[in-house]
């Protein structure tokens, strides 16, 4: 319910912890980044198949290169957010230590609580 002397109140609990939602991020982060990778992958496999006896072209390198490059890089940002999350200082743990930093009581743990 909002209160109208002070608007809507989380409350300090687990859910809006430092390291609750640093967990949340990272593991949304490393998803994404997976499932970015697996989709590329797929098309750089549909893109080979389609082309299977064909010499290839500098077009279809260069398209093989673009997907191989992004794919990488998405497996990298994936990798770093999970070794980040063992060893305690990650991606999601610097956004929201930012964002605990900025909030009505910076610096407690809590985020917007």
């Amino acid at each position: 319910m909002m209160y109208l002397e002070g608007g809507f109140n989380f409350r300090n609990g687990w859910w809006n912890s430092v390291t609750t939602v640093s967990v949340i991020l990272d593991v949304s982060i490393a998803l994404c980044s997976l499932g970015k990778s697996i989709k590329t992958g797929a098309a750089l496999r549909n893109l080979l198949q389609s082309n299977a006896g064909q010499v290839l072209t500098r077009k279809l390198r260069s398209e093989i290169i673009r997907l191989f490059g992004s794919t990488a890089g998405r497996v990298f940002t994936a990798a770093i957010s999970v070794l980040g999350s063992i060893t305690g200082y990650s991606i999601g743990n610097m956004i929201a230590l930012a964002i605990d930093r900025v909030d009505q009581n910076p610096n407690n743990g809590y985020l917007f609580g």
